[in-house]
């Protein structure tokens, strides 16, 4: 897997790494597109527009996550995808560790 220790996300997002089809006893929550990732950054929380009430993360370096089919931006590093995703379009947490 490529290094990505040398960037952390920007407040309010989260680095994950999107599962491949079938992987881990996941299977595929819709066929178009994955939405299942494992979370492998946390940046630091944010403050809501609206309430100016803190938002923390969500979730966990480490756990598996089911964000929303719109809610991330794509990247790539070494021929590997990975997703920027913000705090308020991760939808469930799969394994609560």
């Amino acid at each position: 897997m490529t290094d990505l220790s040398q960037f952390s996300p920007a407040e309010g997002y989260i680095l994950v790494k999107p599962l491949e089809k079938k992987q881990e006893g996941i299977s595929v929550i819709s066929e178009d597109r994955q939405n299942v990732a494992r979370v492998l950054s946390v940046g630091p929380p944010t403050v809501s527009a609206y309430t100016d009430s803190p938002i923390k993360a969500p979730c966990k370096v480490g756990q598996l996550v089911i964000h929303s089919s719109g809610g991330y931006e794509t990247l790539k590093f070494g021929g590997e995808e990975f997703r920027l995703v913000h705090f308020t379009k991760v939808l469930m947490v799969l394994d609560k560790k």
